[in-house]
């Protein structure tokens, strides 16, 4: 063996130092990781609430848009946006829900603070603003 050639294989100090440093710093990547992910929190969203709405009835005599909720949810009302559109208007009405009390299965939510003439077709989007969840997307005729 030539010396060039021993002295590379005699000189194999450093190998297992290079490899220790490595393992360090791939330990340390994934404990950055794990204790980031706890300080910041890793939550799964939160559950949308089982509330829907049906019998949507808009009428114009009243200025208002009924409907009656089904589901097992009770909802407080600050959290349901309702927006309501005179299809014919160029721009949507968020629609009075109320701010306190909630909403549960059999109730009926009464939005007000809209305007439409009989006839008239009326879509009613209800979002469950904590969730982005949409409760109910329905268009229908206005009635006298």
């Amino acid at each position: 063996m030539s010396k060039a050639n021993q002295r590379f294989v005699k000189d194999e100090k450093a190998v297992s130092p290079v490899i220790g440093v490595i393992l360090m710093v791939a330990i340390t990547v994934i404990l950055a990781a794990v204790i980031a992910a706890f300080v910041f929190g890793i939550t799964p969203p939160a559950a949308a609430p089982d509330l829907h709405f049906t019998s949507v009835v808009a009428d114009a005599s009243d200025d208002a848009v009924t409907m009656t909720a089904i589901g097992t949810a009770v909802v407080p009302l600050g959290d349901l946006k309702c927006v309501v559109q005179d299809t014919t208007a160029t721009k949507a009405i968020i629609a009075d829900a109320g701010t306190t009390g909630s909403i549960e299965a059999g109730e009926r939510l009464n939005l007000t603070g809209v305007s439409f003439g009989a006839g008239d077709s009326v879509h009613v989007v209800i979002t469950h603003t904590p969730t982005g969840t949409l409760l109910l997307d329905q268009t229908v005729i206005a009635r006298a």
